[in-house]
């Protein structure tokens, strides 16, 4: 139930905010006019999608037609040079990622889950977010009729050194930032202050770069790592998550007065039908809990292995 509110609630922040957009472009007349070279666009960002995922966005599909077009030019297989509304085309970018940004930081952490990996020679828990935004703008015109293009903002990421509701406001933050400068060249570009070509660079230049700084914040030491005792939790009943003093990252040290040393004596209490644990959270701080074994496992937690 959880999850069907929260898609339902991202469907609509998405049609709100493709429903304001569009009214600003009619009214202010921005829409562009479909010609075979967007829909060329169009067709491209799809095939680009098959080799990698991320070059489905406008930001590398773009530069890559305008590097086309120039070769074409250079070749004298192509008459018209710049067919395609580039200046438009890199204000868009702009504008999307702004928005991603600004979703991302205010959403991209509700739906996440545990991942168990095997990093830098050891197995390590994290969390992977996976949030999908429609926004229905209309951008583009058909003999003066405005005609509406689903435009889909994804943020999709992995987390092992930070909680994911960190991890996605500081990634909100710099895809952000990324919109904004992108749409600043835009705007430069549109008043002929810069040449086209220093958008077309900074656009897949600068979003390579946003994948930089995410290696670069994933280099910190892990948080859900090998405890020397006891068994880590990585995951817990989404339903249960706010009733219980048990959270993501605890050390179960003790059962019934046991010492927990690995998998095996904490599998072999839970067939206890009254479990007293000894709880440490991530920040050293332990915690005494009982349980009936039944509502222990409508828990159903998930602990770090390992092996």
């Amino acid at each position: 139930m959880i999850f069907i509110r929260e898609s339902k609630r991202e469907v609509v922040i998405g049609s709100a905010i493709g429903i304001l957009l569009s009214a600003g472009i009619i009214l202010k007349n921005y829409g562009e006019p479909v010609s075979w070279e967007l829909v060329i666009l169009l067709l491209m960002s799809l095939i680009l999608g098959f080799i990698d995922k991320k070059l489905t966005c406008l930001a590398y599909v773009t530069a890559l037609v305008y590097l086309m077009d120039i070769i074409l030019v250079g070749f004298k297989l192509k008459a018209m040079y710049f067919t395609l509304p580039y200046e438009k085309l890199i204000l868009i970018v702009g504008a999307l990622h702004m928005l991603e940004g600004l979703l991302t930081y205010l959403f991209g952490a509700k739906e996440n889950q545990c991942i168990i990996n095997y990093k830098r020679n050891q197995i390590t828990g994290g969390y992977q977010a996976y949030r999908k935004w429609y926004i229905p703008l209309f951008l583009f015109t058909i003999k003066g009729f405005y005609v509406p293009l689903l435009c889909v903002l994804v943020y999709a990421d992995e987390t092992y050194t930070m909680k994911p509701e960190t991890k996605a406001k500081k990634s909100g933050k710099y895809i952000l930032l990324y919109g904004s400068i992108i749409l600043l060249i835009g705007l430069l570009v549109c008043l002929r202050k810069v040449p086209l070509v220093l958008g077309m660079i900074m656009m897949p230049i600068a979003h390579e770069l946003l994948f930089v700084i995410n290696d670069f914040m994933e280099r910190g030491p892990y948080m859900y790592s090998l405890p020397k005792k006891g068994v880590r939790v990585i995951e817990i009943n989404k339903e249960q998550k706010q009733r219980n003093n048990i959270k993501r990252g605890d050390v179960i040290l003790k059962v019934n007065g046991k010492d927990i040393i690995g998998e095996e004596e904490y599998y072999k209490q839970l067939l206890e039908k009254r479990l007293v644990m000894m709880i440490e959270d991530l920040e050293g701080n332990k915690k005494i809990l009982s349980f009936d074994k039944e509502e222990y496992e409508k828990l159903e937690i998930i602990i770090l292995p390992r092996e």
